[in-house]
C-alpha cells in the first residue's frame, strides 16, 4: 500500500492492480481503497494466489483486454514461519518458499510478452547477511536475486520486457513485516527514503540492490523509554517478564528449565528480546547467548554471573619463568596457496594477497565434475603437490606414481623442517623421536583403480601409512601417530606431541599436517551443505560473510624441550607455554560447534601456560567465515580471556586491572581454509608475529558483521598490520608478547594453544679469521641448484659467515656430490660463489669432488680439524672423508641459522583421473623390457631393461647410481627380479645373489659369473613331452572328474553342475608374471581355468603319468571375447572342446612365446 499511495500520488490517472489472496477486505482495507480512489486512481483489486499460473493468466488476457495492457509490476508477497530449522517442518519451509519461488515464476511466466517498463521484486537484505531462524527466508529471497539477474539476461536476449531489479531491502519503519513498535530497530528504514531509493533504483539500471539505511529510529520514541541498569537481585524476574512479554504468555506459564524453544521462542522473537534487553536495561548481549543457555535458568545464571564477576573458583596460578614445561619450536617447514616457503607466505601476510583461484584444469573441471552440473570454482591450491624426488628417499619411480602426494610433500617438508633447524637427520635419530601427523585418508586412491591392483599400492593410501615412512626414512624410534579430528587435526596432533615429549615418551618431535584437494567428491558435499564462499571470498568475522573457501596446505615444526634446545645451541623461533584439548559435549548438532568447549580448550591452555593475561596481545582465531559459527566462536573467546583474567587476579589478590586491547585475526580471508592443515597454518602466522613483532590484521576487512559486538570484549579488528607493543604487567615491569591460535572442528574437538616470544641473547664475538663453506647434495645438478640458492640468501640476507660455515659443517647430511670452499667474509663467499655458477674465473681454495664408498679416515685426520688446517680439511672432505668438525666454533664464535633448504630434483609422478593407467616415468626415457629370442640371452641387457621398467628410471639414472638401493630396489622387488632371471634363464637364482646394495654394472657381474657356473640347479620349469599321437585320447577319470561328469549328466533341470576343464601347453619360454598379468587385465570373464599340479596317464595303455608344472593359485580370467578369436586356431578347436566335453585332456605345442 505504501508503494500504491506513492505511485497514486505522483502518476495521474493510474491503473492500479492489486492482487491478494484475501476473498473479503477488512475495514481498513477498504478505506485505503478508497483514499487512492482519492488521489485520482482507479484501483482494482483481484483475489488472486500469486502462485496460481491459470488465476495469473486469466488476469492478464482481462487487463489485455479491457485496459489495453500491464506497464508494470511489483511482486512484494512473502510469508514468514521463522524458527530454528532443526525445528521447522517441510509444510513451513514450503509456505515460505512458495510466494517467492513458485510466485515469481508464475508471475514471470504470466507476463512475458507484455511490454513491461519494470519487473521488480521486493527481496529482503536476509539473503545477503542471512538470520537466524530464517534459513528458509533467505533461501527464498535468494532465489528471487538470482532470477532477477536470470530474468535481466532474457531481457537482454529480447526474451522478455522491462528493466529486471532485486532490491533487498532493510527494516522499514513503517509496512512491511514488522515487529513490536517499542522493539524498532536503531536503524530503520523511513518511508519516504525508502521510495526515494526505489525511483534510483530503478534509475541505476541494475538487476540488483542491497538498501542500507543509517537514519536512526524516531529520537523522541528512543527516548521515552525507561532505562535503568540492570542489578543481579532482579535478573531473574526481569528476563522471566521479558521473555514472556515476546512470548504473549503468562510469565507463570515459563518452567525455568526448558527450552525456550519450546515455547516458540524463534529469531523473530529472540531478536525482539535483545532489543529489549538492550535498552531499556543497557545489557548488550550477543544473539549467541540464548543458544549457548537455552532455558530461563541457564541464562539466569550467566547474566547474574556477568553482573557480579565473581571471583573464579579455580585454582589459582602464578607466572613462571621457568623452562621446565616450555616447549621450543627450533624448525619449521611450510607450503600454502601463494606462497613456496613461508618467507613468501609472511609476506602474503602482511600485503594482505588474496591466494584463493579457480580450480585448476590439472586438478578436475569445476564445470562438469560435479555430477555432470557446475559447482563451486574456487579454492586456495599448491603450486605442484605432484613432483617428487623419488630416487633421494630412495623410492623407486614405479613406487612413487602410487604413493599419495600427502606423503611425498610431508617427506620433503620433514627435511627441509630439520635442515631448518641446523639438524642433522642422523642426529636427530640418535635420540628418541616421535612422528605426530594430522591427515585424513587421501583422496589420490579416487583417482584410479590401478592402486587396487597391489596390495602394498593400496595401503600406502592409508593415512596411517604417513608417520610411518616419515619414522621409516629417519629411522625414528619414538611414538609414531596419526589423528584426524576435522579442522582441529593439526592442533591436536601438536598437544599429542607435547605431551609425549613431558611425559619422557621421546625427547623431541615432528609435527606435521597436510590437507591435499584431489577429489571433486568433497567439494560437491560441502557445497551441497552451504559451506562453501559461491564469491571465493572468506569473511571472517566480516558482513556479507556467506562460508569459507578449501584450501590446500602442508607443515611440519621440529619441537623440542626449551632447555633441552638451549643447551644445544639451537635456534628457537618460539616457545610454546600451554595447549588444551577439550569438546563440546552436546551441542545444537552433531557438527556444529559449542563455544563452552572453545572456551574450556582456551582455560585448559592458559592454565598450562601460567601466562600473564596481559602478555596476550594477538588472537588467531579459527574464523570460519559463517555469521553464526565466527560470533559463538569470538564470545567463547572474550569469555575465556576473562575468566583467566579474573583467576590471575584473584592470585594478585586485585579486583581491577587495565583492560588489554588484543589484536583478533584469521588467515583464512588470505590463503582459504587448509581444513586439516589450518591449526599449524595459523600457528605459523603467529610465530612470524611474534618474531617481527607485528600483529596481522584480517585481509581485505571492511565492516564487522552485525551479528558481533566487540563491546564489553578486548577485541580489535582491522585490516592493516599494526605495531606490537611491549606488553606491560599491573606491577609495571615489562613481559613477554604472548598469543594464542584458536581451533576447533566440526567433529566437536576444540584446541588452543598459548605461545611466547623468545629473546636471545647475543653473546658472538666479532668475526675473525677463515671460514670453511661446505655443501653437498645427491646428483651435481641438485648441487648447482643449491649454490644457486645459497648465492640468493646470502645476498637478500646478509648473514654473519661463521654462523653459515657452523650451519652447513653440523647441520647438513654429507652427501655424495661435494662442493669446499675456504673465505674470510661472506662478501668473499658470494664472489666466490658467483665465479663458480658462471664458470668466470678460478676460484682460490675452492674444491669439488664426488665422495667415494667405504672411505676409512686417515689416523691424524681429525687432528687437522683446526682453523689453520682448513684447506687440507676441504681437500678431504670432498674425497669422501669423515671428519669432525663440532670443534671449529665455540657457541660464542657462532650458532645455527636457517639457511635455504634442499635443492630436491623434482619429475612429475602422477596417476591419470579417470581410472588411467600410469603415466609417470615417461618422460625419464624408460622403455618396455624386451624379450630376446636368441638361444644364448645377453643377461646385462636383459636385466638393464627389467630394471629399468620395474623401478621407472631412465637408463642413465641406472647406469650412475651407485646402488640400487638408491633407485628404490627394495627385497620385496628382488623376489620379482629373482622369479624373472629365472624364467629367462631357465636356472634357479639364490635370492642372497641380488645384492641391492652395489651399483648395477657390478650386480650384473656377480649374476653373469654365477649363472655361468655348472653347478647352477635346474628350476622346473613346463617341460611337457608333446604326445601328438594319442592327443585325442583322453585321461582316465579321478573321482572328483567322475563326481563332476555325473552332476553334468544327472543334474535336473534347474541345478547344474560346473565342471572344471584343463588344457596343457607347452611353451619354449614363458614369462609367467606377464602371462598372469594379462590374463588377468581381461574383463567381462566367460570362465575361468584352475591352476594345479595334475598327475595323469597320458594314455590308456601305457599307464605312464606327467606332471604337469604348477604355475601358481588362483584363478585367470579370460574373457569371451578373446575365445572367440582364438577359434578357428588349434587353441581355439581345444577350447572349444573344452566347453563342451564331459572330460577331456589335451597335449598342445606353440612355438611362439605367450
Amino acid at each position: 500500500m505504501i508503494f500504491a499511495n506513492a505511485i497514486a500520488s505522483v502518476v495521474s490517472s493510474v491503473t492500479l492492480v492489486l492482487i491478494g489472496r484475501a476473498t473479503e477486505l477488512t475495514t481498513e482495507q477498504q478505506q485505503q481503497l478508497a483514499a487512492l480512489t482519492a488521489l485520482g486512481a482507479k484501483v482494482i483489486y483481484r483475489p488472486i494466489d500469486v502462485c496460481s499460473s491459470h488465476q495469473l493468466n486469466n488476469l492478464i488476457r482481462w487487463l489485455d483486454k479491457t485496459h489495453g495492457g500491464l506497464h508494470g509490476v511489483i511482486h512484494s508477497a512473502g510469508v514468514l514461519r521463522d524458527s530454528l530449522l532443526v525445528n521447522k517442518t517441510e509444510a513451513q519451509i514450503r509456505e515460505v518458499l512458495a510466494p517467492k519461488v513458485q510466485g515469481l515464476l508464475a508471475l514471470d511466466q504470466a507476463t512475458q510478452h507484455c511490454e513491461l517498463d519494470f519487473f521488480v521484486v521486493f527481496s529482503s537484505e536476509v539473503s545477503v547477511t542471512g538470520n537466524i531462524g530464517q534459513s528458509d527466508y533467505a533461501a527464498a529471497n535468494g532465489f528471487c536475486d538470482a532470477f532477477c539477474a536470470f530474468r535481466q539476461r532474457l531481457t537482454e536476449a529480447q526474451q522478455r520486457h522491462g528493466l529486471s531489479l532485486a532490491l533487498n531491502w532493510p527494516y522499514w519503519h513503517e509496512g512491511g513485516m514488522k515487529l513490536q513498535q517499542d522493539l524498532v530497530p536503531t536503524a530503520v528504514l523511513a518511508t519516504d527514503d525508502g521510495i526515494a531509493a526505489f525511483y534510483q533504483s530503478l534509475a541505476l539500471g541494475v538487476p540488483q540492490l542491497w538498501l542500507v539505511s543509517e537514519q536512526a529510529a524516531d529520537s523522541e520514541t528512543t527516548a521515552s523509554r525507561l532505562e535503568r541498569p540492570l542489578v543481579n537481585s532482579d535478573i531473574s524476574a526481569v528476563l522471566q517478564q521479558t521473555i514472556a512479554s515476546v512470548l504473549k504468555i503468562n510469565s507463570e506459564e515459563l518452567n525455568s528449565d526448558t527450552p525456550l524453544s519450546r515455547y516458540g521462542f524463534d529469531s523473530i522473537r529472540m531478536t525482539e528480546c535483545l532489543l529489549r534487553l538492550q535498552r531499556d536495561y543497557q545489557l548488550n548481549l550477543a544473539p549467541t547467548v540464548f543458544i549457548d543457555y537455552p532455558t530461563l535458568a541457564q541464562l539466569s545464571a550467566y547474566l547474574s554471573a556477568q553482573a557480579a564477576k565473581p571471583k573464579a573458583v579455580l585454582t589459582p596460578t602464578t607466572p613462571s619463568d621457568t623452562h621446565d614445561n616450555d616447549i621450543a619450536i627450533v624448525g619449521l617447514s611450510g607450503q600454502f596457496p601463494g606462497a613456496d616457503d613461508l618467507e613468501q607466505f609472511w609476506r602474503n601476510v602482511l600485503e594482505g594477497v588474496h591466494a584463493v583461484t579457480e580450480i585448476p584444469a590439472e586438478r578436475w573441471d569445476w564445470r562438469t565434475a560435479y555430477q555432470g552440473q557446475p559447482g563451486n570454482r574456487w579454492g586456495g591450491f599448491l603450486t605442484d603437490i605432484y613432483s617428487f624426488d623419488a630416487l633421494f628417499f630412495g623410492i623407486s619411480g614405479r613406487d612413487a606414481g602410487y604413493l599419495d602426494p600427502q606423503t611425498r610433500l610431508l617427506l620433503m617438508h620433514s627435511w627441509w623442517a630439520l635442515e631448518n633447524a641446523g639438524i642433522k637427520p642422523e642426529a636427530f635419530a640418535a635420540q628418541p623421536s616421535g612422528v605426530f601427523i594430522a591427515a585424513a585418508h587421501g583422496e589420490y586412491a579416487q583417482l584410479t583403480e590401478a592402486l587396487l591392483q597391489q596390495p602394498e599400492d593400496f595401503t600406502a593410501q592409508f593415512a596411517s601409512s604417513l608417520p610411518n615412512r616419515i619414522a621409516q626414512f629417519f629411522d625414528l624410534t619414538g611414538p609414531c601417530e596419526v589423528y584426524e579430528a576435522a579442522c582441529a587435526s593439526s592442533i591436536l596432533a601438536l598437544h599429542k606431541a607435547i605431551q609425549a615429549i613431558q611425559q619422557g615418551e621421546c625427547s623431541q618431535a615432528l609435527v606435521g599436517a597436510v590437507n591435499l584437494l584431489q577429489s571433486p567428491l568433497r567439494y560437491l558435499a560441502s557445497d551441497k551443505l552451504g559451506y562453501l564462499s559461491p564469491d571465493g571470498e572468506a569473511k571472517s568475522f566480516q558482513a556479507g560473510a556467506n562460508g569459507f573457501v578449501r584450501a590446500e596446505g602442508v607443515a611440519v615444526l621440529v619441537l623440542k624441550p626449551l632447555a633441552q634446545a638451549l643447551a644445544e645451541r639451537d635456534y628457537v623461533y618460539a616457545v610454546i607455554k600451554g595447549t588444551g584439548i577439550a569438546h563440546g559435549g552436546k551441542g545444537l548438532s552433531l557438527i556444529a560447534p559449542n563455544p563452552s568447549g572453545m572456551t574450556q580448550a582456551m582455560l585448559n591452555a592458559c592454565q598450562r601456560a601460567k601466562i600473564n593475561p596481559s602478555a596476550i596481545g594477538y588472537i588467531e582465531a579459527h574464523g570460519i567465515a559463517s555469521p553464526l559459527s565466527d560470533a559463538q566462536e569470538l564470545y567463547a573467546l572474550a569469555d575465556g580471556y576473562q575468566q583467566h583474567l579474573q583467576r590471575h587476579l584473584q592470585h594478585l589478590e586485585q579486583t581491577a586491572t587495565t583492560p588489554a586491547t588484543i589484536t583478533l585475526s584469521s588467515l583464512k580471508p588470505s590463503i582459504g581454509h587448509t581444513e586439516i592443515a589450518s591449526g599449524l597454518a595459523s600457528l605459523i602466522k603467529v610465530v612470524y608475529a611474534l618474531r617481527h613483532r607485528l600483529r596481522p590484521g584480517i585481509a581485505r576487512f571492511t565492516q564487522i558483521h552485525e551479528h558481533i559486538a566487540l563491546t564489553q570484549t578486548p577485541f580489535t579488528l582491522s585490516a592493516k598490520p599494526e605495531a606490537w607493543p611491549e606488553p606491560v604487567a599491573t606491577t609495571g615491569e615489562p613481559l613477554l608478547r604472548a598469543a594464542s591460535v584458536s581451533s576447533y572442528g566440526d567433529a566437536g574437538v576444540n584446541g588452543h594453544v598459548v605461545l611466547q616470544e623468545f629473546l636471545a641473547v647475543d653473546t658472538s664475538e666479532a668475526e675473525s679469521g677463515r671460514h670453511l663453506i661446505l655443501v653437498s647434495a645427491k646428483t651435481d645438478t641438485a648441487l648447482t641448484a643449491y649454490l644457486h640458492k645459497l648465492a640468493g640468501f646470502i645476498t637478500t640476507q646478509s648473514p654473519r659467515i661463521a654462523d653459515v660455515a657452523l650451519t652447513l659443517q653440523t647441520g647438513r647430511t654429507a652427501m655424495r656430490h661435494r662442493f669446499a670452499v675456504v673465505v674470510e667474509s661472506i662478501a668473499e663467499l658470494q664472489t666466490a660463489l658467483n665465479a663458480y655458477l658462471t664458470s668466470a674465473s678460478s676460484i682460490k681454495q675452492c674444491y669439488t669432488g664426488i665422495a667415494v664408498q667405504q672411505i676409512q679416515p686417515m689416523p691424524d685426520l681429525n687432528g687437522l680439524a683446526q682453523p689453520a688446517y682448513l684447506s687440507a680439511l676441504a681437500q678431504h672432505w670432498v674425497q669422501g672423508y669423515p671428519i669432525a668438525l663440532t670443534q671449529l666454533y665455540s657457541a660464542q664464535q657462532a650458532k645455527r641459522i636457517a639457511l635455504p633448504g634442499y635443492a630436491f630434483d623434482l619429475q612429475p609422478y602422477r596417476l591419470n583421473v579417470g581410472y588411467a593407467v600410469r603415466t609417470f616415468g615417461q618422460e625419464a626415457g624408460m622403455v618396455r623390457v624386451a624379450y630376446p629370442t636368441t638361444e644364448t640371452p645377453n643377461l646385462e641387457d636383459y636385466l638393464r631393461r627389467l630394471l629399468i621398467e620395474l623401478l621407472a628410471v631412465s637408463e642413465s639414472t641406472l647406469l650412475n647410481a651407485a646402488s640400487l638401493h638408491e633407485l628404490g630396489l627394495t627385497s620385496l622387488h628382488a623376489v620379482s627380479v629373482k622369479t624373472k632371471l629365472e624364467q629367462y634363464l631357465n636356472k634357479a637364482i639364490r635370492l642372497s645373489a641380488l645384492n641391492v646394495f652395489i651399483p648395477f654394472v657390478e650386480l650384473a657381474r656377480q649374476l653373469t659369473a654365477l649363472t655361468e657356473a655348472e653347478t647352477t640347479a635346474q628350476v622346473g620349469l613346463p617341460v611337457l613331452s608333446v604326445d601328438t599321437d594319442n592327443a585325442a585320447q583322453p585321461f582316465p577319470l579321478t573321482d572328483i572328474q567322475q563326481a563332476f561328469w555325473l552332476g553334468r549328466t544327472l543334474s535336473q533341470a534347474r541345478q547344474p553342475v560346473g565342471c572344471h576343464a584343463y588344457l596343457e601347453l607347452t611353451f619354449k619360454r614363458l614369462d609367467l608374471a606377464r602371462f598372469t598379468t594379462d590374463l588377468a587385465a581381461c574383463a567381462k570373464p566367460a570362465w575361468h581355468v584352475k591352476r594345479r599340479i595334475l598327475k595323469r596317464r597320458s594314455s590308456v595303455h601305457s599307464g605312464a603319468g606327467k606332471d604337469l608344472y604348477d604355475c601358481s593359485k588362483g584363478k585367470i580370467r579370460l574373457s569371451a571375447n578373446r575365445a572367440k578369436r582364438m577359434a578357428g586356431s588349434g587353441e581355439g578347436r581345444v577350447i572349444a572342446s573344452l566347453l563342451s566335453a564331459r572330460t577331456w585332456a589335451a597335449v598342445y605345442d606353440t612355438s611362439d612365446p605367450l
